[in-house]
């Protein structure tokens, strides 16, 4: 049972019917053109992230080289890349767009081999060729297809004479035979069914078509059929982001079960995606808002039956934010302790239960038609001080398993992308060109390209209940360090240490004559010493007894926008930093890495510097790059603002270019100095129409 094809069909199925019910549209899957252009250009930029099929990251490459424009493209592709036939991938690139000749072994093979450019990609292609060049009959070309399959060597054996045989009958050169035989040997192995291709290929197609064409409906539909998956659901995330789709954190009055579209064509957090929320609750919840929108919290625990609603399930909407748009509360006051010790969420759900008793009561009563409305005084929340910030996004995570409203790193991102080298010179003025550069570069691959080593390790698992045979991938991060500070993200920080010490195992095997201290300063960061930095929150800090007696050990667990990292501080680098270092703590890591003599690589941690310093300590000015043809009065009214409320010691320069001429000229300002914040750099992001660079 191919369980992978049946949840895609879901997805599907789901996507269709919130398309339907937001636009009115019925789409049969079956009817969906294949020419669609939208789709295609889907493929070509490699945006496959939730595309059954094509979503790896090294399909996600082969795609934006081989722009598909045919849906035989997509076909071929989803054959090719398995283990075996992906070292054929290249080649069938460069021949779709002309850069390599198409070549057929004989020219009788053109037939069958034209729509994949010569190259045999298909079972079907082999059972048909072995018929026309060998008047192989169709069970003997079947029999054919499932040796080579197999691996029955035997029956291979006994076939292959009257392959040879059989081509001489039509006249064929029995060289070229061999050839297209020894071939075929090699490349059936893992040969795939065109049929079985062709239903997936097309599955992704239909898949793609929707995230193409209604993005918003499609990827709310991925993300419910992966609602218990906190890792992927917070991977498309970043992808409908991406594609400029706002997913929005959960809302009583707005939120189903699973994602929703709203009528603005946003996503809408599902409540089942809350830890603590389950199926019960979810309904209850909409099931009730159908009788009307919750008009405040009041109302909405007057609605809710209690058995629906208890301490657990409202604690865990209240942090996920699901009553942030129901009133003027905020998070903390529903936890904040009156005198008699109950919290007021707490005081909420016994208002709710006594208003339903009472009401209940009522209805029961043999004077209900008389009866007055419930009359029940609402507890008063009064007022407290919010949380803050990094209490309120820890909290949100621990219900939902990431951050959602935001991230802590929020709070110093123009820092952050100081240190990360994101607001260098270089970096903002080369971004138009780069991006040029790669949007119109024809890939040239070699046929035996060694990229296809470096971006997966190709592992072939047991054969599936399907007959198909699928790739595992691993893949292999290539860090580079960014900027004059040597910024690697915590994710690239294992991935830097393999490959700056990659060979470095052998030198200790043959650097014997060399004392160890002058070895271990040559092995630092590959023999220069280099330091290199990481940045983020400290998220846990731990503190052990070391090996030897009175020593000690600390543990620093840093996160950034990446992931996270454990640092390994010993005795004497925590008896220097210990000061500098606490959780919830913004900071900046200087790192060396170092080879001990087995050969183990250690990361170390040389020094902590506040994030919010980084402006303070490494920038020296502030350049804003301008358009002279696009100056105008008010724009110098904003400078002059933005010195006189930000005067400091730190260089205000201009970069002004010339469209036309494709001229610069860079000024300083002799008269003003700048002090460089966080704040004054939002004011210019604000303004929308100066991009800026630090040095």
């Amino acid at each position: 049972m191919d369980f992978l094809g049946l949840r895609t069909l879901t997805i599907i199925k789901d996507a269709l019917k919130i398309v339907k019910a937001r636009h009115g549209v019925d789409i049969d899957p079956d009817l969906i053109p294949l020419d669609d252009a939208k789709t295609y250009q889907l493929f070509k930029e490699g945006r496959t992230v939730g595309i059954f099929q094509y979503e790896s990251p090294g399909m996600q490459k082969y795609m934006r080289e081989l722009k598909p424009t045919v849906f035989a493209d997509l076909i071929a592709m989803n054959a090719l890349y398995r283990p075996g036939p992906i070292k054929y991938i290249p080649s069938f690139i460069n021949r779709k767009h002309g850069i390599e000749e198409v070549v057929y072994d004989l020219d009788e093979t053109e037939e069958y081999l034209k729509e994949t450019y010569g190259i045999t990609v298909y079972q079907e292609q082999v059972m048909l060729l072995s018929q026309k060049l060998a008047n192989f009959t169709k069970g003997e070309a079947d029999t054919l297809r499932k040796a080579m399959g197999k691996k029955q060597i035997e029956v291979l054996n006994k076939m292959y004479p009257k392959f040879i045989e059989g081509g001489r009958k039509n006249n064929l050169n029995e060289e070229r035979l061999e050839k297209i035989w020894n071939d075929w040997k090699a490349f059936a192995e893992y040969a795939f069914n065109k049929s079985h291709s062709t239903c997936y290929a097309l599955i992704a197609y239909q898949t793609a078509y929707l995230k193409a064409n209604y993005p918003a409906e499609y990827m709310a539909s991925v993300m419910s059929n992966n609602i218990n998956n906190t890792e992927s659901i917070t991977m498309f995330m970043e992808d409908c982001k991406s594609m400029g789709v706002d997913v929005l954190g959960p809302d009583v009055n707005e939120s189903q079960y699973k994602f929703s579209v709203n009528e603005k064509g946003q996503i809408r957090f599902g409540l089942g995606a809350i830890k603590g929320i389950g199926e019960g609750p979810s309904e209850g919840i909409t099931r009730e808002r159908a009788n009307g929108r919750f008009k405040n919290v009041y109302d909405f625990f007057e609605r809710i039956l209690p058995s629906q609603m208890n301490k657990r399930v409202a604690e865990s909407l209240v942090v996920a934010g699901a009553f942030d748009e129901l009133g003027s509360f905020h998070r903390g006051q529903y936890f904040d302790i009156d005198m008699s010790g109950k919290t007021n969420l707490e005081r909420l759900i016994r208002y709710g239960q006594s208003f339903q008793e009472s009401k209940n009561e009522m209805e029961h009563s043999l004077f209900a038609d008389f009866a007055d409305e419930v009359q029940i005084e609402q507890p008063k929340l009064a007022p407290c001080p919010e949380w803050p910030n990094m209490h309120k996004l820890n909290k949100e995570k621990e219900t939902i398993g990431f951050y959602l409203s935001a991230h802590p790193l929020d709070e110093f991102k123009f820092q952050y992308q100081f240190m990360q080298g994101s607001l260098s010179k270089k970096s903002v003025l080369e971004k138009e060109e780069e991006a040029k550069v790669v949007t119109e570069e024809v890939p040239i691959l070699e046929k035996d390209s060694v990229d296809e080593v470096a971006d997966l390790i190709e592992i072939v698992s047991d054969e599936l209940s399907t007959g198909e045979e699928e790739i595992i991938e691993e893949v292999i991060k290539k860090a580079e360090p960014k900027g004059v500070f040597g910024f690697l993200n915590l994710d690239e920080v294992d991935a830097y240490k393999e490959q700056a010490f990659a060979n470095k195992q052998e030198e200790l095997f043959e650097e014997k004559k060399k004392d160890w201290k002058t070895l271990q300063k040559e092995r630092e960061n590959g023999g220069g010493g280099k330091e290199y930095t990481v940045a983020g929150l400290i998220t846990e800090y731990v503190v052990k007894d070391g090996f030897r007696s009175g020593e000690k050990v600390a543990f620093v667990t840093l996160e950034d926008y990446s992931g996270s990292y454990s640092f390994r501080l010993g005795d004497r680098d925590y008896m220097k930093l210990k000061e500098k270092l606490e959780v919830q703590r913004f900071v900046i890591l200087k790192i060396k890495f170092a080879q001990v003599k087995d050969g183990r690589v250690f990361v170390n941690v040389n020094e902590v510097i506040e994030l919010q310093e980084a402006f303070e300590k490494f920038a020296k000015s502030i350049s804003l790059v301008m358009d002279v043809m696009d100056f105008r009065p008010e724009d110098l009214s904003f400078f002059r603002s933005v010195l006189n409320e930000n005067q400091g010691t730190q260089k205000f320069k201009f970069y002004i270019k010339n469209i036309e001429d494709d001229s610069h000229i860079e000024v300083q300002s002799m008269k003003h100095s700048v002090n460089l914040n966080g704040d004054l750099i939002k004011n210019i992001q604000l303004l929308n129409k100066y991009e800026f660079y630090l040095n």
